[in-house]
């Protein structure tokens, strides 16, 4: 999937959708990453030709959801989904995207919002505000080393806030208020590495009002 090169579309679809247990899923997420790259690299034309082939697969992948899953392979194969659907774009990638908001597992819902922020699509705020809030519990609760949780949370807060301007960005329109809140947290908290981050993002929603 690194070169621009439409041929191994086929076959990395192949590999997305082909389900054997769960041996299978370590395939299947690298083919869904795959998919991501080759989303990114293709030219417009050639990626318009591939768009339906690789939707599909990616949707399949989104909605994959076992009774029992232990292990998280099917949570972590819908989480790497939900970031090549926000590479991908479009209006059906997007409805999915919004869909994964509510995903029980949280490294898919943080993809989903952030995804949905690359396109300017307002349904990501009320997540991107729920990572950025420093008192959030699920922010870093996958990992069990305290210092790994820390390193999450600065992590998942620093993708968000980037999200977040993206979003802006991308879509004038957009109503930042509901991230000051958390921002105004944040930015008193003991996350220093994300502080100034905050601070600048901050001032960029509370700027018009102060116009």
């Amino acid at each position: 999937g690194e070169f621009r090169a439409p041929e191994v579309v086929p076959a990395l679809v192949a590999g997305a959708t082909t389900e054997k247990g769960d041996p299978e899923y370590a395939v299947r997420r690298s083919c869904v990453e795959a998919l991501a790259v080759v989303s990114s690299q293709l030219s417009r034309p050639a990626l318009e030709k591939q768009r339906s082939e690789i939707l599909t697969a990616l949707l399949a992948a989104a909605r994959e959801k076992p009774e029992n899953d232990a292990t998280n392979h099917a949570a972590e194969l819908r989480s790497s989904a939900a970031f090549a659907l926000g590479v991908l774009g479009g209006e059906e990638a997007c409805d999915a995207l919004a869909d994964l908001t509510g995903d029980p597992y949280p490294n898919t819902r943080f993809n989903a919002a952030n995804g949905l922020a690359r396109h300017g699509d307002s349904r990501a705020l009320p997540l991107l505000a729920h990572m950025i809030d420093p008192d959030t519990a699920d922010v870093g609760a996958s990992e069990t080393v305290p210092a790994l949780q820390r390193r999450k949370r600065v992590v998942v807060i620093a993708n968000a806030i980037r999200a977040a301007e993206q979003l802006l960005e991308n879509n004038r329109e957009a109503n930042g208020e509901p991230l000051a809140a958390p921002l105004r947290k944040l930015i008193d908290s003991d996350l220093f590495e994300v502080r100034g981050e905050a601070q600048r993002l901050l001032e960029r929603i509370e700027a018009p009002a102060a116009a």
